[in-house]
């Protein structure tokens, strides 16, 4: 929705002076103890500018109808799976307190791996199944409500259903929470996220292809 007011370039200008606050900040600067600085602040954040300039340079390629080849799109899929390992070994940091280098590797390859895709699918060399089309098309809710609602299931969970020591117990509390974030991020864009676009955009939302 925000592309949709903003010049595209002022986007571009605004996404890298953010992305070039991010990478100062985590530089320099400790992590601050304030929360609301802490997410504001969050390196984290650099993943989702890779995820957004990967939409702006897919739209520019459609607009200009300059596809890329089949063979290139496929060699470009075959060297991110193949190197994703590498990739982890090298750069995961399961402490989380080296988040910048992390998020910047990871940024940018998930971010090339969904630009091949969807270029492939755009181009009718890749069909998804229709359920991980509808899952994609709602994946940004799922990202922004799954936090919230694995905290509040779990605190319930753990109250009045939970078993200790009993494996069967994680599963089920497992199947229960993803079935809950997934049915809720359809009821949310149906509501709400789907209206904002036509809201913001004048028009209704029609997703053909898996959203970026």
């Amino acid at each position: 929705a925000l592309g949709g007011k903003l010049n595209r370039k002022h986007l571009v200008l605004f996404l890298s002076v953010w992305l070039l606050f991010l990478i100062l900040v985590n530089l320099f600067f400790p992590v601050p103890e304030n929360p609301v600085l802490k997410v504001v602040c969050s390196a984290y954040s650099i993943e989702f500018i890779c995820g957004a300039f990967t939409a702006i340079i897919f739209d520019s390629v459609m607009a200009k109808k300059s596809l890329i080849p089949k063979s290139i799109v496929l060699v470009m899929l075959l060297v991110l799976c193949v190197s994703y390992p590498v990739f982890f070994s090298i750069f995961y940091d399961p402490n989380g307190k080296r988040l910048l280098i992390p998020c910047i590797v990871f940024g940018i390859f998930f971010s090339m791996l969904v630009f091949t895709l969807v270029t492939l699918e755009t181009r009718h060399q890749m069909k998804f199944p229709a359920m991980l089309v509808r899952i994609g098309n709602v994946s940004y809710t799922i990202y922004l409500s799954h936090v919230l609602i694995l905290g509040l299931l779990g605190r319930i969970w753990a109250s009045y259903f939970s078993v200790p020591g009993m494996a069967l117990d994680d599963i089920i509390a497992y199947a229960v929470m993803l079935l809950a974030i997934v049915s809720y991020s359809f009821i949310a864009f149906r509501l709400i996220e789907n209206p904002s676009y036509k809201l913001f955009l004048g028009k209704r939302r029609q997703p053909s292809v898996a959203t970026l």
